[in-house]
């Protein structure tokens, strides 16, 4: 376009490019066209239009990093799965209808201290499974929500049956903690035998590195760290949320990787901030949590620990943050606190794997990434 001050902008020329060329990103040269200033008497677009130059330009993506945030969590579903099994005289649906949506909550909670998300749906009661080849005979006695509800009020024991409910709802999670953890065993191992397949077949196996000899090779080497996001911090309130920030530092170590205070960001606070460390040979990288004041000093939300053996092959993935004791007096319902963290390394001064200086010329890739689970 023609800039002008005091009327309409005039049209130079214009030109269009298809998305599809410029998949991986594009430099060159385009006509511009514009509308003819003597339409002629033909009615085809191409000539009622004229050249109007040529416009060098480049296109150019910046892509986004894959992370545990970014990526899609895996799913894995297990139909027809035996959860409870009812022996006589006992009763099923009751705490659904004493206790509404907390009943499935608490029974999904059994995976709270798991990386696993865990999703319940579908209940069903199967009867009369065939033993020795004859059907056992089973009653089942059934009856309305309404009718329960009735009865649980006129026999004037409500309060002692709904924590009767409560009890077995606690008892029915610790089940379903067994099976879950079996489950998730189960998975881990079938994953483990396709990745090793695929390795064997398909791609070169990457040697883990010693944490022994990790320490001495890499003695001066760069960590990038990214600090992405944390989970269940505890503190704040209605009307005073929590302006969280991180540390992070190689324990004994005085450099430090301090993120933005966001204000008000409560007890989920998004930081995807990015910084590097210089490794002294330490054994622990330390992160703590800080609850920013500004008329006090700041306030200790929690700490997490990543050990050298955790590290020492890059790290992507959630820590563990410890509170005071003090807040665990107060809250002793409190979830888990977690923060996400990656590490990557750079090339070190020596080959961990031999000890010798490393070649210039050669690259290694130290960096690993686990995948978060869902």
């Amino acid at each position: 376009m023609d800039y002008d001050k005091f009327s309409a902008d005039d049209l130079c020329g214009s030109c269009t490019v298809k998305v599809s060329d410029l998949h991986d990103g594009w430099y060159g040269k385009v006509d511009l066209q514009r509308p003819k200033r003597t339409l002629g008497s033909g009615k085809d677009d191409e000539h009622m239009l004229e050249l109007a130059g040529r416009l060098y330009f480049g296109v150019k993506y910046d892509y986004e990093k894959i992370s545990a945030l970014t990526k899609k969590p895996k799913e894995r579903s297990w139909n027809h799965q035996v959860l409870f099994n009812l022996d006589s005289l006992e009763a099923w649906g009751h705490e659904t209808i004493m206790l509404g949506s907390v009943f499935m909550k608490t029974l999904e909670g059994a995976a709270n201290q798991t990386p696993f998300a865990l999703e319940l749906s579908n209940f069903r009661i199967f009867g009369g499974l065939q033993r020795g080849g004859a059907n056992e005979k089973i009653v089942l006695l059934k009856a309305s929500k309404k009718r329960f509800v009735d009865f649980i009020k006129k026999s004037q024991k409500e309060k002692q049956f709904l924590q009767s409910c409560r009890g077995s709802t606690l008892d029915k999670q610790q089940t379903i903690k067994g099976i879950i953890k079996s489950l998730i065993e189960r998975w881990e191992t079938e994953d483990q035998a396709d990745n090793f397949r695929k390795g064997l077949f398909q791609s070169k196996i990457v040697e883990a590195v010693d944490p022994s000899r990790f320490r001495v090779a890499y003695r001066g080497a760069k960590a990038h760290i990214t600090v992405r996001n944390a989970l269940n911090l505890s503190g704040g309130g209605w009307f005073d949320k929590l302006d969280p920030y991180a540390i992070v530092r190689f324990r004994g170590n005085k450099q430090e990787l301090r993120t933005s205070v966001l204000q008000d960001a409560g007890g989920d606070p998004i930081w995807n901030c990015e910084g590097h460390l210089v490794y002294g040979g330490e054994v622990a990288l330390e992160i703590s949590v800080w609850d920013y004041d500004h008329y006090s000093s700041d306030d200790l939300v929690g700490t997490g620990v990543v050990q050298v053996e955790q590290f020492c092959n890059g790290f992507e993935g959630m820590v563990p943050l410890s509170v005071s004791s003090d807040k665990k007096k107060q809250k002793k319902s409190l979830k888990q606190s977690m923060i996400t963290i990656g590490i990557l390394w750079d090339a070190p001064p020596q080959d961990p794997t031999t000890g010798k200086p490393l070649d210039p010329t050669q690259t290694l890739a130290s960096g690993g990434t686990r995948a978060l689970i869902s």
